[in-house]
């Protein structure tokens, strides 16, 4: 391969690479004089407090049936018959805390932030040993 051909190959990749870190297209630079801001849609896989709140559901499991169901359901699991599914384990401040049921000991008043990651993202993120076959619940409390 030749240098130039290095180069280009080398500005295309770290081209793409920033445009997929930057978490989504912002084109409000791309009009001159626009009266009306983008707004970029709420993240299909985290959830604040304040939206939490907004649904005046005391258990964090309530709040997230009400706001991301999909959080909570059972996702189908690699290899055995095919027909097994896992659910989603529950960690608390980066401990883990057990099934989605531990959710309803927790006070919606006490979340900042809850966070949903795929099973192949939680093993990435919580390690090998983590259980998480059926992805992961992330909940991050005030004062954390």
């Amino acid at each position: 391969m030749g240098r130039k051909t290095a180069l280009v190959i080398a500005a295309c990749v770290g081209i793409s690479e920033v445009g997929c870190r930057s978490g989504g297209w912002d084109d409000s630079f791309a009009s001159d004089h626009s009266e009306t801001p983008v707004r970029r849609s709420p993240s299909a896989s985290s959830i604040d407090g304040g939206e939490l709140t907004a649904t005046e559901a005391t258990s964090l499991r309530d709040a997230l049936m009400r706001t991301r169901p999909e959080f909570l359901r059972t996702s189908p699991t690699v290899g055995g018959s095919g027909a097994e599914t896992a659910a989603p384990s529950v960690y608390i401040d980066g401990r883990y805390a057990g099934a989605p049921d531990a959710l309803t000991l927790v006070s919606v008043s006490q979340v900042q932030e809850v966070r949903f990651f795929r099973p192949a993202s939680a093993r990435l993120t919580f390690g090998s040993f983590c259980p998480c076959a059926g992805g992961v619940i992330a909940v991050t409390t005030r004062g954390r």
